[in-house]
């Protein structure tokens, strides 16, 4: 085997690259539909409010977009990537958010001012790794079947659930 041959990404067949997120995208699609034939008239409120969550955990994963490199991750996919990232965010503004609120400090302007400082980190690790380029790594195939990848997607089932109660909640009138 030449040695180029070994140094390879290997990519699940790209029929079943998603199928772990079935289940999960059928529930929510579900919940879409259920909540658009109830309250068309909630998707104004439901966009509204979906911003500023979205928002939150973007400024989260620029939070933890530097920690993530640090702990070595940058050679993963970016998928992982973010995931990883918004965690090790929402880590970091959880705790800093409290601080702030215990010490009378948390006003609108500290708590934009996190929210831009966290877009800003992503911002400058996106901009350096556009520089960098992505590195090269062994990285062993993926042999997931498709039938694993929904038996994967039945186990984040549980989490699309509330998910979609959620959202009714969130947009329907109480009665």
């Amino acid at each position: 085997m030449s040695k180029d041959a070994r140094h390879f990404v290997a990519l699940p067949a790209p029929h079943d690259r998603h199928a772990s997120l079935y289940p999960v995208l059928i529930v929510l699609i579900g919940t879409t539909l259920v909540l658009t034939l109830l309250a068309p008239n909630a998707w104004p409120v439901l966009m509204l409010d979906l911003m500023y969550p979205l928002l939150i955990v973007l400024a989260a994963a620029g939070w933890g977009a530097w920690p993530v490199r640090w702990l070595g991750y940058h050679a993963a996919p970016l998928a992982k990537q973010l995931c990883l990232a918004a965690a090790i965010g929402l880590g970091i503004t959880a705790p800093l958010t409290l601080i702030l609120g215990v010490l009378g400090l948390l006003t609108h302007a500290s708590a934009w001012g996190m929210l831009i400082a966290g877009l800003l980190a992503g911002v400058s690790r996106l901009s350096v790794e556009s520089r960098r380029g992505r590195p090269t790594k062994d990285v062993a195939p993926v042999n997931a079947s498709a039938r694993t990848r929904i038996i994967q997607g039945l186990v984040l089932l549980p989490l699309a659930v509330p998910l979609g109660v959620m959202l009714f909640g969130d947009v329907l009138p109480p009665g």
